[in-house]
């Protein structure tokens, strides 16, 4: 179909892994469990870089260019760093749920934009 592969395992793969840990967090979120949504983003993130990277790491040849590494490792900082701000922002209680909302909307569509600037769309 002409479509590259980075396009595919930013997207396909990506959302395919992400499905479970996404169940999880939505039925945590309904049951007011903030504390079992941190800890199952974080433990998902772990053992994928821990354990998923390595594996592919030791049974492929695939080589990749140096630009994907500094360009994804620029989208993948600021994107940790914006989840550890929300993460330290659950003790302050004078925080709105709108602001969460907005911020998850704000992410979703920076991803979206993300894979169109990649797949050449935008």
């Amino acid at each position: 179909m002409g479509i590259p592969k980075l396009i595919v395992g930013l997207t396909v793969l990506a959302i395919g892994t992400s499905l479970p840990e996404l169940a999880v967090t939505i039925s945590a979120l309904v049951k007011k469990k903030n504390q079992m949504v941190l800890g199952n983003i974080i433990g998902s993130n772990v053992l994928n870089i821990a354990v998923v990277m390595p594996i592919l790491g030791l049974f492929s040849d695939q080589t990749y260019d140096a630009s994907i590494m500094t360009r994804d490792m620029i989208v993948m900082s600021f994107t940790t760093l914006v989840f550890i701000l929300i993460a330290l922002s659950f003790n302050y209680k004078n925080i709105s749920t709108n602001v969460y909302r907005f911020i998850g909307v704000a992410l979703v569509t920076g991803y979206v934009i993300y894979i169109a600037v990649l797949s050449g769309l935008l």
